[in-house]
Formats: structure tokens, sequence, C-alpha cells
């Protein structure tokens, strides 16, 4: 009777042994679970304007339901408390410095900021139909690392009120977010630097500092002023900014390595590119030789005068008005 009992305690402590064992396994996993970091951290702005707080609501509703990427979206009260902190103002024209203040505030990756620019439209002539309102959202999709703009999208939508406009705004707003997941989803990598000839690797690019070290420097100097275009998806909301470039006047006359340091969207940065890349000039000199020289360019955008952008009218009427207005205003009054 002992025997048994005693050959079946022995039977036994292995099974309890093993049961410890996993028992004890399982304590320590659930003491450590495995965490898996987020891909990128991720901040909504609400954009200054019209319908800012539901197009931020549509935007969040949009990241929070997407399971492509791991995003960690910042809570809409820290980014409330980090734009009050730096005094961030609404601004859509940001400087690299600027921008890269703004997202080390916020703690993140990428951060999304916008405008909203409305446009009340009167009822046709005919009397069909109700006044409308158009809106134009331009969103900002800018990398916190870096300070650039990596992707500007604007949404154009036109209703009978800012209500109906409203209701629009998820099915508006997957357009734009499509175009942003693509541009986060390739990592941040170092940026290659920009194509430059062999002269280069001889001799060194001079800069405005420089000019205060040697003597004999001297900068570029412009042979003619190009005006850049001011592009039509500006003139559509009659934006005004500021857009500055930094680009490398070579010995042989010629413009490479471009580089943004404010940029503004709507066509902006890529027609001021377009213009310091015409530029002609005499290059710099040290000593009397010609030596390359990166220089600073800013480009002041200012919305037309409507005389500028008014189409020439055919009609003989206004035709008539018109110069009846410009006598008048060149008519001589005597002085009471």
């Amino acid at each position: 009777m002992n025997y048994s009992a005693g050959k079946i305690m022995l039977l036994l402590l292995p099974i309890a042994l093993l049961v410890t064992v996993l028992a004890g396994s399982r304590q320590v996993n659930s003491a450590a679970p495995l965490v898996v970091e987020p891909l990128l951290r991720l901040a909504v702005l609400t954009p200054s304007g019209v319908a800012g707080d539901e197009i931020e609501s549509a935007l969040r509703a949009l990241i929070d339901g997407d399971r492509r990427l791991v995003i960690e979206l910042l809570d809409q009260e820290l980014t409330r408390l980090a734009r009050v902190g730096t005094g961030y103002d609404g601004s859509i024209n940001l400087s690299l410095e600027t921008a890269r203040g703004l997202g080390q505030a916020l703690g993140v990756d990428y951060f999304i900021l916008g405008r909203v620019f409305d446009h009340p439209r009167l009822p046709r002539a005919d009397g069909g139909g109700r006044g409308t309102i158009e809106l134009v959202i331009a969103l900002f999709l800018v990398e916190s690392r870096t300070g650039e703009l990596r992707k500007f999208n604007r949404v154009t939508v036109e209703a009978e009120g800012v209500a109906e406009i409203r209701g629009k705004l998820s099915e508006l707003l997957v357009p734009t977010w499509e175009s942003f997941v693509a541009t986060i989803s390739v990592p941040p990598s170092v940026r290659p630097l920009p194509p430059v000839g062999d002269y280069l690797s001889r001799s060194r690019v001079f800069t405005d500092e420089d000019v205060q070290l040697f003597k004999g420097l001297r900068p570029p100097v412009f042979l003619r002023q190009v005006k850049p275009a001011y592009p039509q998806e500006a003139a559509r909301v009659e934006v005004e900014a500021t857009v500055e470039l930094s680009a490398i006047f070579r010995a042989d006359g010629q413009v490479e390595g471009i580089e943004n340091h404010r940029w503004a969207g709507f066509g902006l940065d890529e027609s001021a590119a377009a213009t310091v890349s015409q530029l002609r000039f005499r290059s710099a000199t040290l000593d009397g030789k010609a030596v390359p020289f990166r220089g600073l360019v800013r480009y002041n955008f200012r919305r037309p005068s409507p005389q500028a952008i008014r189409p020439v009218t055919t009609d003989r009427e206004e035709i008539d008005r018109l110069k009846r207005s410009i006598n008048d205003l060149l008519r001589i009054r005597p002085v009471p």
C-alpha cells in the first residue's frame, strides 16, 4: 500500500514540476509584454479659416481608421499646448528653421497644417439656382526632422452652404490623405548632395559670411532682374507669400544646387526655383579669379492688382464706360 502510494508520487512529481515551470514562464511573459514601437508619430494642427475644426476631425478619423501604417496620432490637447508654446500663429509660409522648431515642440515625425479660403458666389443673373460658397482647403505635410514641405494638396468644393460642405469633408479629404500616405510610407533617408561640377572638388564654395573674412572676395553681380510668374493656383486664392532659395552660382556662370529655405505651396516654390535657374550674373571673384558662390535669393509674391489680372473686355459699352471713368479722373477741377 505504501509502495504504491510512493510510486504514484514519483510519477506525479515531473508533471508537477512541468506545470510549475510553465506557470512561471507565463508570469514572466505577462510581466514583460512585447512592446512594438510605432512606425511614426503624426500631429494634425487645426487649419485656420472656415470649418477648420471639422477638417481636423475628418483628417483624424481617416488616420485612425487607416491600418496600412502604424501611426501614433498626437492628442489634440497636446497639439494645442505645443502650438501655443511655440507661438505658432497659423502661418502656412514657414522657413525650415521655424518648421523644425514646431516639429520638435510637437515631438512628431510629421505634422499637417492648413488653411481654408472661402469665396461666396452670387446667384446666376437668370435667377436660376441659389448663391453658393466655394471653399479651397490647402493642406501641407511637413517633415519635422528637416522642416521641409514634403507634400502640398488643395481641395476645392462648392456648395450652397458650409453645412453642406461639412457633410462632404470625409469623402473629399480621402485623395489628400492617400497622397500623404504615399509620401510618409517611404522612410526618410539622407538627402543626396546636389550635382556639382568637377571644379567644386578642387575649389571652395564661398558664402555671404566669407565676404567679411576674405578682403578680396566679391559676390556675384546679377545682370538683369527676372520676375517669377505668379501661378494661377496661387491667384485663385490670392495668396501672398515669401519664398527663399539658396543656389550655387558657379564660376562658369551656371546655376545649380537650388535648395528651398522657406516654402509656400500653391506652385510658388516651383515658380521661384525656375526663376533662379534662369538668372544671369557675373561670377563671384576672389583676388580677381572667378570662384563658386552660394547665395540666398528671396522672392516676395504679392497678389497682382485687379487691372493686371482683369481680362481685356471687348464689350463696346464697357469700353466707353472705362473711357468716361478715365476722363473724369484726368479732368482738372478748380480748387475751391
